[in-house]
């Protein structure tokens, strides 16, 4: 029997998803995701540089672990809305993956 707590989780990831997310498209698949765009710009992602303790990321996104498919590697190619990118950092937590990822510069 699911307990209360499994049911709050369930209710807030739902809840969060349907508030927020939009539709993008990730490696030429649809999907829902939430851009967090105010962790960007506070800095606070998971991606360190090269300087200890300065984190850098461009994008970060959150979206459910089973519309996203299998966990994806560090430094692996993601194509979002167009644009190539690399994960520099994903965690997991409670179904959901959050996602950060760093342009290719040429």
């Amino acid at each position: 029997m699911a307990s209360f707590k499994d049911y709050l989780e369930a209710d807030l990831t739902n809840i969060f998803f349907t508030d927020f997310a939009e539709t993008h498209t990730v490696d030429g698949e649809e999907m829902e995701i939430v851009m967090d765009e105010d962790l960007i710009r506070k800095g606070i992602t998971k991606k360190k540089s090269d300087i200890e303790g300065i984190y850098v990321a461009d994008v970060l996104f959150h979206v459910r672990k089973s519309e996203f498919g299998e966990r994806p590697a560090f430094g692996q190619i993601i194509n979002l809305d167009g644009e190539i990118y690399r994960v520099s950092d994903i965690q997991e937590d409670k179904g959901v993956y959050s996602i950060s990822l760093v342009a290719n510069e040429s």
